[in-house]
């Protein structure tokens, strides 16, 4: 790439009088200088805007909207925020359940987050699907009473609770730009691993996927067994019902017979990923006056966020090698660098995970196989 951060005014305007007969007078102020100014000033522009459209071309450099063009180049389309769609249940003064009219408004209670759900279809008596107006994970958040908006007649009680699909945010310019890069190591074709990536990780709602071929049945003709197991995007256990969708995107009702978007003869098997209770226990000097419930729940926090992280950026990316496996590890180092990095600890040593003093590896001949990790109990001494 051609390096424009040198094409300043001040460059510019120096290379140009650089070139004017020594006998003019070029001081600043003079008739020469105001006119090279202006036009290095100009010129200083148009270099920034050529700097722009150069990076705007690569999708190593490229953001927002230019990025998008890059990535469509192969087929690769940003996610879109998708909305939280939730259960709500609706009861009247004796408990007992009460109608709701398609498309009825509600308002969760949680001041500046306040969100707006709108119900959908009927799950059983006095409990409705609620989808969230506002597109993203602002919709997971809250539980509990919510206000309605539409009149309802003999309404008395309304709450949201379980999450049926996870609301998504708009895919970021970083993880567009791993996923366009990931398009060219690999080449997506039907039926093979990263087929299956990249059709399931634009299902609304799915975070990560792994994809195992398993085993070759005769039923009575030789077919693919395909086990995918599925997080949804808060890289978490999905819902049943999220379950389900991906089933019925990829094979609706288990068939074979390529009526979604796997190859004819492959046998799928959809479920969601479990979690890893992973204890974590470790010795804490901490500042004086500190190491109360306040200090030990961001500590908690801290290794909860990196386990997140850890599985968001390793847990669904395949070896693809002859066989496909996924693995990666969580580290003691890393937890007691993010344990230090809390406000209030001074030194922190032995760190164990599940009692012992080894890192965790998450793959194929482990009890962590296809798990995620989770924080289980953290003992802090």
């Amino acid at each position: 790439m051609i390096d424009f951060s040198g094409y300043t005014k001040a460059k510019i305007e120096s290379d140009m009088l650089a070139q004017v007969d020594p006998n003019i007078d070029t001081r600043e102020g003079s008739m020469v200088q105001t006119a090279c100014g202006m036009c290095a000033y100009a010129l200083e522009g148009y270099y920034l805007e050529l700097d722009k459209v150069q990076k705007n071309a690569y999708s190593q450099t490229a953001q927002g909207d230019a990025l998008d063009l890059v990535a469509k180049t192969h087929s690769t389309i940003r996610l879109l925020a998708s909305p939280a769609v939730r259960q709500g249940t609706f009861l009247d003064d004796n408990s007992d359940p009460v109608t709701i009219p398609v498309g009825s408004r509600f308002k969760t209670i949680n001041g500046e987050d306040s969100v707006v759900f709108v119900s959908g279809d009927l799950i059983s008596a006095g409990v409705y699907e609620l989808t969230c107006e506002t597109p993203g994970i602002i919709g997971n958040s809250y539980t509990g009473a919510i206000l309605p908006i539409t009149a309802i007649n003999g309404l008395a009680s309304a709450t949201i609770g379980t999450i049926i699909t996870v609301g998504a945010d708009e895919e970021t310019d970083e993880a567009l730009r791993v996923r366009y890069d990931n398009g060219f190591k690999t080449i997506s074709s039907n039926g093979n691993v990263m087929s299956y990536h990249n059709i399931c990780t634009q299902i609304p709602g799915v975070g990560a996927i792994q994809v195992h071929p398993t085993t070759f049945v005769v039923a009575p003709n030789l077919q693919a067994s395909i086990s995918i197991l599925v997080l949804d995007s808060n890289y978490e256990q999905p819902s049943a019902e999220l379950v389900a969708e991906v089933q019925n995107v990829l094979a609706p009702a288990g068939s074979e017979f390529g009526t979604g978007l796997a190859p004819i003869g492959a046998v799928l098997y959809i479920n969601g990923a479990t979690p890893y209770n992973v204890d974590v226990s470790a010795t804490v000097t901490w500042d004086t006056g500190r190491g109360g419930a306040d200090d030990v729940q961001a500590v908690e926090d801290a290794i909860a966020n990196y386990f997140k992280e850890t599985t968001r950026d390793n847990w669904g990316v395949p070896a693809l090698g002859a066989l496909v496996s996924y693995t990666f590890y969580i580290y003691r180092s890393r937890v007691t660098a993010i344990i230090l990095d809390v406000d209030g600890v001074v030194n922190v040593t032995d760190v164990e995970f599940m009692g012992y003093p080894v890192d965790i590896r998450f793959d194929a001949g482990n009890p962590t196989y296809s798990k995620y990790p989770a924080l289980g109990t953290v003992t802090l001494s």
